[in-house]
């Protein structure tokens, strides 16, 4: 799949447009992003507004001659996200207009161009979250100290939320977030020793696959990977 975050944003825009009912705000976003927690809707509406702006750098550093295009549809979105906040959907709804989703589409093709077609396997990282879900419940039982056991399992919930994140924040985010809590095991000796588990040792080499697929760099396999006895 396209991975920029402008096709992200287009993605969302276009469901937005798609969805045309008679109800609040939050509840139209909770359709979008298939949540039922209001407080979550209100956090992921905060990362839309990231989304939009990492769009906007995105397009312009591979085409700098789009800004009017940007200026059009970051008008409609921020002041459709505004406007609509106090009132009902269908009042961020109206602001979602032909040009912006073409303009959008557009640009999410160049930006393909761009940057070349290194692309993200949503399926591996699908696999991978299942794993990581079963690497907790492998470590609680682990012979890992509690102080260590507490420690790596916020790491992987932290990259769970990224994963689950990914339609708002790309790979990036998720890259990031796999690569520092990697670099953080590796540098605990307990952890070296003791290792993780088969669950996270699986985990890891489906998001190390993933990082050397979307960047082309291949030295997160090895050396750190080969310091938890992960990499070949």
């Amino acid at each position: 799949m396209n991975n920029s975050a402008t096709n992200h944003l287009l993605k969302i825009v276009i469901a937005a447009r798609d969805l045309r009912v008679n109800t609040s705000f939050i509840e139209g976003w909770k359709r979008i992003f298939g949540e039922a927690e209001t407080l979550e809707i209100h956090r992921k509406i905060g990362l839309l507004y990231k989304l939009i702006d990492a769009a906007a750098q995105e397009v312009l550093a591979a085409d700098p001659d789009q800004s009017e295009a940007i200026n059009h549809w970051k008008s409609q979105l921020y002041t459709g996200l505004s406007i609509a906040a106090a009132r009902n959907w269908m009042e961020f709804h109206a602001h979602i207009d032909s040009h912006t989703i073409n303009y959008l589409r557009m640009q999410a093709t160049v930006v393909q161009l761009t940057n070349g077609g290194n692309e993200l396997n949503y399926e591996e990282l699908m696999r991978a979250r299942s794993l990581l879900l079963e690497a907790i419940e492998e470590i609680k039982k682990s012979d890992l100290s509690t102080q260590a056991k507490v420690a790596v399992i916020r790491r992987i919930r932290t990259l769970l939320a990224a994963i689950d994140d990914y339609s708002l924040t790309g790979s990036e985010e998720v890259l990031d977030q796999f690569k520092s809590g990697i670099y953080d095991f590796a540098a605990n000796k307990e952890i070296r020793e003791k290792g993780l588990g088969e669950k996270f040792s699986q985990a890891a080499e489906v998001l190390a696959n993933i990082v050397t697929s979307v960047t082309g760099l291949q030295q997160l396999a090895a050396p750190t990977l080969q310091l938890l006895g992960l990499g070949k």
